[in-house]
C-alpha cells in the first residue's frame, strides 16, 4: 500500500480505534464472541480515554456583568454602498 499523501490526524486514529472497540463490544453483546470481565473493563477504559465524556458543566459568571450574545440577520443590497458599508466592515461601528 502506498504511503498516505497527508498524515493521519490523531482524532482520526482515535475514532478508528473507538469504532473497532465498540464493534467488539457489540459482538460480545450479540453473543458472537466471548469476552472476559477484564477485557470488557479494558475496553471501557480505552473508550473513556478516546471518546469525549458528555458530562454536564456549570457556567458561572459575574451577575453584575452578564455575558450578552447578539445575533443580527440583516438583508442588504450589495449594490447600494450605503447599506453595504453600514453593515459590513464599517470601522466606526463598535461591536460589543
Amino acid at each position: 500500500m502506498p504511503a498516505r499523501k497527508t498524515p493521519q490526524r490523531q482524532w482520526e486514529k482515535d475514532r478508528r480505534t473507538a469504532t473497532l472497540l465498540m464493534k467488539k463490544l457489540e459482538a460480545c453483546i450479540d453473543g458472537k464472541i466471548v469476552l472476559t470481565t477484564s477485557q470488557v473493563a479494558a475496553i471501557k477504559i480505552m473508550l473513556n480515554k478516546l471518546l469525549p465524556d458528555l458530562k454536564a458543566i456549570e457556567h458561572s459568571g459575574n451577575p453584575d456583568h452578564p455575558v450578552i450574545t447578539e445575533i443580527r440577520r440583516v438583508i442588504i443590497d450589495p449594490k447600494c454602498p450605503v447599506t453595504a458599508q453600514s453593515h459590513l466592515g464599517d470601522p466606526s461601528r463598535k461591536v460589543h
